[in-house]
């Protein structure tokens, strides 16, 4: 089997088919290509560390559970577009960022390391604005660069830079926010305690917070009158009510994205403190963990056709897992179609000596048993040559362009037929006695032709017998 796969790349007189040897060449590049490319490729952003999926999921089981003649209702949902849902059914909206500074353009590109990179879903200026406006918003601020995304750890270098933030409310017009701190690079146990008067006092406030370097902003909000600390955490805010840039539009600020991602929500009592929080700042209506960066609700309002705004990005979803594998059997099938379409329609094969095309065996046939007929009196003389032609093409085919030519290359071949199959070797030694000059002279047509086509059979036997297949091009 291993000869036959390693003879498939070459031409007839033994040497390596350059074109084909290249196909198989880029088809092993391509294929190295495509397994680095998708292995490489980081988990998909909201099934991730930094994600937020599992929170929706575990608070929706919870309120489930907890109120078991509301199954029918779904409370808590992870919204990504779809299914479509209208504005009046939500009463609050847990929007996470992945961008520090949503007033600039993209910023992925400058930093010397993509793992240092602060910006992992842009979100625009307009966008988070029409979310805010429409219904009542918990803005999560980032706190993770995309180097915790790629290699799914933290760790002290992939911490944002205060100096990166640039805070969404009305008196953050400068680039750059040192108000916004970062505690040690410890997991910090601390209990929170409520400090403004926006939050419900039935918010259950006894819970053991664990935060690793704890990300915050400077208490009391001195610099800024847009906003009030609702929630502090050992002197730091936590939660803030804020008012939207240019607008009187509030909504609320968690500091710390570590409160309810899939990292971060299951140590001490995280993912338990903002289920409540989030149910004390909702009404009845549902709660969803937004995940889309433009603002599709509104656009879904009073019709049921979806209207949202769709990106080239978006289509970069159907290259992840699972349809990543789709993906790597298509090229590997477009691959080997390719290379077998060449290898069985490809150009026709030229000898190297005469640089003429050679004729396939069903054309040399058919053209001899032509002459045959039409030329009484010369049967020996053309059976001769075309037997000294197809002695010659196996020989080539089987030892190769070094090959004695001749009456020695006929014994180097049956030589080399008899060490591999004995048995065959005399078969052909055999019907080469028979198809001799002599005896084609006494024999007669029919004798001629018998022998002609035994010819052939051990022929296809020998090239079966070394690997080669036999097929209409041999």
């Amino acid at each position: 089997m291993s000869e036959t796969a390693a003879t498939n790349v070459q031409s007839d007189n033994g040497q390596v088919n350059p074109v084909q040897g290249l196909m198989v060449l880029l088809g092993v590049l391509g294929l190295g290509v495509l397994i680095w490319y998708f292995a490489n490729q980081p988990a998909a952003l909201d099934r991730s560390v930094l994600g937020t999926r599992g929170f929706a999921h575990y608070a929706n089981d919870r309120y489930v559970a907890e109120n078991p003649d509301k199954k029918s209702a779904q409370k808590f949902q992870f919204f990504e577009g779809l299914p479509l849902t209208k504005k009046d059914e939500i009463s609050l909206r847990i929007l996470p960022l992945y961008d520090p500074d949503i007033f600039s353009f993209s910023r992925r590109t400058q930093n010397a390391k993509d793992d240092l990179s602060s910006e992992i879903r842009s979100i625009g200026r307009r966008g988070l604005r029409r979310k805010i406006q429409n219904i009542p918003t918990l803005v999560v601020l980032p706190k993770w660069r995309y180097g915790s995304l790629r290699q799914e750890r933290f760790h002290p270098e992939f911490l944002i830079d205060p100096a990166d933030h640039r805070l969404p409310f009305r008196d953050s017009s400068k680039l750059g926010a040192p108000e916004v701190r970062h505690g040690a690079d410890v997991f910090l146990t601390e209990q929170p305690k409520i400090t403004g008067e926006n939050v419900p006092p039935s918010l259950n406030i006894s819970r053991d917070l664990a935060l690793y370097a704890p990300q915050t902003i400077s208490g009391g909000f001195p610099s800024f009158d847009s906003c009030s600390s609702e929630i502090e955490l050992k002197g730091e805010t936590l939660l803030a009510r804020c008012e939207w840039a240019s607008t009187a539009t509030q909504f609320w600020l968690l500091t710390d994205p570590d409160l309810l991602n899939n990292h971060g929500a299951w140590h001490g009592d995280n993912a338990a403190f903002v289920y409540d929080l989030a149910l004390a700042l909702a009404g009845e209506g549902k709660i969803i963990v937004d995940a889309t960066p433009i603002d599709i609700i509104a656009r879904n309002n009073n019709a049921e056709r979806d209207n949202r705004n769709r990106s080239f990005s978006d289509l970069f979803r159907f290259f992840e897992y699972p349809f990543s594998y789709f993906w790597i059997a298509l090229a590997c099938l477009v691959m080997f179609t390719l290379w077998h379409a060449q290898r069985r329609y490809g150009a026709a094969e030229v000898d190297k000596d005469s640089e003429s095309r050679l004729p396939n065996k069903a054309t040399v046939i058919d053209a001899n048993v032509t002459i045959l007929r039409a030329t009484p009196g010369t049967d020996v003389p053309l059976a001769q040559q075309h037997i000294r032609q197809r002695m010659d093409g196996l020989g080539a085919e089987i030892l190769g362009s070094s090959r004695k030519r001749g009456a020695e290359g006929e014994a180097q071949l049956l030589a080399s037929i008899s060490r591999k199959n004995k048995a065959l070797g005399d078969k052909m030694q055999k019907t080469l006695s028979a198809l001799d000059t002599q005896q084609l002279a006494t024999g007669g047509s029919s004798g001629l032709f018998k022998n002609l086509n035994q010819f052939e059979k051990l022929i296809d036997e020998v090239r079966h017998e070394f690997g080669r297949s036999s097929n209409a091009r041999s």
